[in-house]
């Protein structure tokens, strides 16, 4: 990760994420294990990830 990103987890302006936030926090709240919380990606979007009961990793991007 490079300086000068924003950092992790700031709301977007304008409401934009309260969507990604909301299933965030859902899948937080079931046996997922949090690999990465909500980043703000230099590329402008912003992605998760977890690791399910089974050990399968799913990550889930929220594109600009």
């Amino acid at each position: 990760m490079s300086a000068g990103l924003p950092p992790n987890r700031p709301k977007p302006p304008g409401g934009r994420g309260a969507k990604f936030d909301a299933l965030f926090e859902k899948l937080q709240a079931t046996d997922a294990e949090v690999i990465q919380e909500p980043t703000n990606q230099h590329w402008g979007g912003r992605d998760c990830a977890f690791r399910d009961p089974s050990g399968n990793t799913i990550r889930i991007d929220e594109v600009k």
